[in-house]
């Protein structure tokens, strides 16, 4: 028995033929970006925060983090961490 407890919303689904989709997404602190969709009904994302600037801590109250500066074709670090859980018979 797996007890998981998310805070995320995650939708998957496997076909068929055996192909798997997993899908993560996160709307962050409380409502997200406070902004809801007028045609899709959805709460916009407001996860970008992650990144950091040299000059102000985060909304965490966290100092700078070099490694999560704001740069061409950089992606952020992230706890997030989709996992696949396979039980055989």
């Amino acid at each position: 028995m797996f007890l998981l407890l998310i805070e995320t919303n995650n939708k998957s689904s496997q076909g068929h033929l055996s192909l798997i989709l997993s899908m993560t997404t996160t709307v962050n602190y409380i409502f997200g970006a406070g902004v809801l969709s007028p045609s899709t009904g959805i709460v916009l994302n407001n996860e970008m925060d992650d990144f950091s600037t040299p000059i102000e801590n985060t909304t965490d109250k966290l100092p700078p983090a070099p490694t999560n500066f704001i740069e061409p074709n950089k992606r952020l670090l992230s706890s997030m961490t989709p996992i696949i859980v396979l039980k055989v018979n």
